[in-house]
């Protein structure tokens, strides 16, 4: 890597300008590619010197190995440079795995000069068959103490020789949708995943008096590197595979322990982008029903009629020790067994795919253990999006609805402490699966009164357009907490590993019950995350439920007292919870009951008109409450009084 070229205060001359561009050619000719850096000016820069109120400023360019520098511009809070530089860089993927450096400097003379801010630029945009790429812009100035801190303007100019870009992933493109507006045909190919370690730098440094900032920077330059390696070594596995594109993109950055790990993943697919007026069609890849050719996509939306039946949630939860040798291969294993047990769960519920797949990982440093989690939806799959598909066929169930799937159904999980013990093994802790309190129970669909459908649908998808959604959906979270003793190594992986399946039931249980209170029957972009800490195991479940016309309504939630030795009705506390205890049960009646009407005249209007839009819940909410009223004075009526009548007295 070679810095060429040097800066040229105030306005260029023509002796200048031919200069820089004869260091270009002649760069170009020797190396892949020559970036050209044109530092301009800055504005609103922070006051460093508190005698003039003003900033004596300059700029130092970074990439890599190379390093130049602008003359300093004193007495001035809106410097201006106009400084151009010529990096060489040996090979092209270096664009990908190093982003650009732009730091502002304060310059002192009697004292060590003041770090202003930085700025980083990813150069992997500049990877493209376009003759001589550029950005130019005003870019913020960040500074990891003191957050911005005024703005810099730069222009980056790349000349890249692309025949020796095959070690870079630029004909690959990532999207975080589902699927992009300009494609006429999607085709999906299937997951693709990497993951990086890195030492964290705060771990490894030896000098105790080191400033907060310097290990901020080099955290945010390691994270920033991290970022652009993880989309190449990805982009070249989609080549490999024949696909040009990634759909439904995540990347976490972790901190685990002394290492800083970086984990990426989404679906390969293969984009044909729009030359007319074709609505876009989405083409899944089919495979064999076995659990190792079951594909996990991470997309959440998709054309109508592509899923064509809705299996359940799928999820997998692994507890480990954590290892600092061979820390790269045991996280890719530990990951590899998460996958295989969702393939094998979706092969239980007899279904193809599973779709709005995401991982998470929670770390617990003072007791080294890791959590590991893979959570989707299993669904079955078509070839390919008909030309007309039921409104209904997202909810019915994919196994025969006169035999019980073979997953059991749920109920509290039983732990053996012998047999877990055993499950402790090297770094491998316990793994347990809770299944989804909606598999094995099924009713006849309400539109076609053919197929089978399930009490309750939790999904971590949106919902296809052809489903038809009454009324509006509404944002529900629960949470759960359970205390822990504190512990470390095998005894707190296997403290763990058998509080978990006690804590996603307690979750499911809680999804269902919020499901009963506000009348609706799915959850959908279900989000489910478990953090383990010292003393506490937490879990918190998110997603918006609605109401699915094809299913039956929820049963009306009814509250329970248990009774006591002592008479305690009458104390303060007790009438206030028969208050709260009545009021919950009847807004659960309330709503069902609104939505039961909803959901009839959903039914009636797919009878006469499939494609009439969803009902407004405004009148049906109106006579569902005056029809509680009207039964609230009812049962007020029929109810004898408790005092005495005059003709007693």
């Amino acid at each position: 890597m070679v810095g060429a070229g040097a800066g040229t205060p105030g306005a260029e001359s023509s002796a200048a300008e031919a200069q820089a561009a004869a260091l270009a050619a002649a760069a170009a000719a020797t190396f892949p590619v020559t970036l050209s850096v044109h530092v301009v000016e800055a504005r609103d820069l922070p006051v460093m010197d508190m005698v003039s109120a003003l900033a004596d400023a300059y700029v130092e360019v970074k990439f890599g190995e190379a390093s130049q520098k602008t003359p300093t511009t004193k007495n001035t809070l809106n410097p201006v440079w106009r400084s151009k530089f010529q990096l060489a860089l040996p090979k092209v993927h270096l664009l990908q795995d190093h982003p650009l450096e732009l730091r502002v400097w304060d310059k002192d003379v009697f004292s060590a000069n003041d770090v202003i801010g930085s700025v980083h630029l990813d150069m992997s945009a500049l990877l493209t068959p376009s003759p001589n790429p550029r950005l130019s812009e005003w870019f913020p100035i960040y500074d990891t103490l003191r957050g911005l801190r005024g703005e810099l303007r730069a222009k980056i100019v790349a000349v890249t020789n692309m025949e020796k870009a095959e070690k870079t992933s630029s004909s690959v493109q990532f999207f975080a949708c589902s699927l992009p507006r300009n494609a006429e045909q999607v085709e999906l190919i299937g997951l693709v995943e990497e993951l990086l370690v890195k030492e964290d730098p705060e771990s490894h440094w030896s000098d105790p008096f080191r400033k907060s900032r310097n290990s901020n920077d080099a955290r945010q330059f390691l994270l920033c590197s991290h970022a652009g390696r993880l989309r190449r070594q990805i982009g070249r596995k989609v080549k490999e595979k024949g696909g040009n594109a990634v759909l439904g993109y995540r990347q976490h950055l972790d901190l685990e322990g002394d290492y800083i790990v970086a984990r990426g993943c989404g679906t390969a697919a293969r984009i044909h982008h729009k030359d007319s007026n074709k609505a876009a069609v989405l083409a899944p890849s089919t495979r064999g029903r076995s659990a190792k050719d079951i594909p996990l996509l991470t997309i959440v939306k998709f054309l109508p009629g592509t899923i064509v039946h809705h299996g359940g949630l799928v999820a997998a939860r692994l507890v480990k020790l954590s290892s600092k040798e061979k820390f790269t291969k045991t996280r890719d294993k530990w990951w590899e067994e998460a996958r295989e047990e969702i393939r094998k769960n979706a092969a239980a519920l007899c279904c193809t795919h599973v779709v709005g797949y995401y991982e998470s990982v929670t770390f617990s440093e003072e007791e080294d253990v890791c959590i590991v989690s893979a959570v989707g939806t299993a669904v079955v799959m078509g070839d390919s999006a008909p030309a007309h598909s039921s409104r209904c066929g997202f909810c019915h169930v994919p196994y025969p609805h006169d035999s019980t799937p073979s997953v059991p159904l749920p109920s509290p999980p039983q732990v053996q402490p012998a047999a877990a013990a055993q499950q402790v093994q090297g770094v491998d802790a316990a793994q347990q699966q809770v299944d989804p309190p909606q598999v094995g129970v099924t009713h006849q669909c309400a539109l076609c009164l053919v197929r089978q459908v399930p009490d309750v649908i939790l999904s971590t998808t949106e919902p296809p357009s052809e489903v038809p959604v009454v009324g509006c959906g509404q944002f529900m979270e629960v949470r759960v907490c359970r205390t822990k003793q504190k512990s470390d190594g095998e005894s707190a992986a296997l403290q763990v590993s058998s509080m978990l399946p006690f804590l996603e039931y307690e979750l499911n249980k809680q999804v269902v019950s919020k499901l009963k209170i506000l009348g609706m029957n799915a959850v959908l972009g279900l989000h489910t995350d478990v953090t383990c800490g010292n003393t506490m195991l937490t879990g918190i479940a998110s997603g918006t439920a609605v109401f699915l016309a094809p299913l039956s309504p929820p049963l009306v939630m009814s509250i329970m007292v248990t009774p006591t030795l002592d008479d305690t009705r009458q104390s303060s506390d007790a009438l206030r919870m028969d208050t709260l205890r009545k009021k919950i049960e009847d807004t659960s009646k309330l709503n069902v009951e609104r939505f039961k009407s909803m959901a009839a005249d959903a039914v009636a209007a797919q009878a006469s008109n499939g494609n009439k839009p969803p009902l407004s819940p405004e009148p049906h909410r109106r006579r569902a409450q005056e029809k509680h009223k009207r039964d609230k004075r009812q049962e007020k009526a029929k109810r004898p009084s408790d005092g005495p009548t005059s003709s007693s007295r």
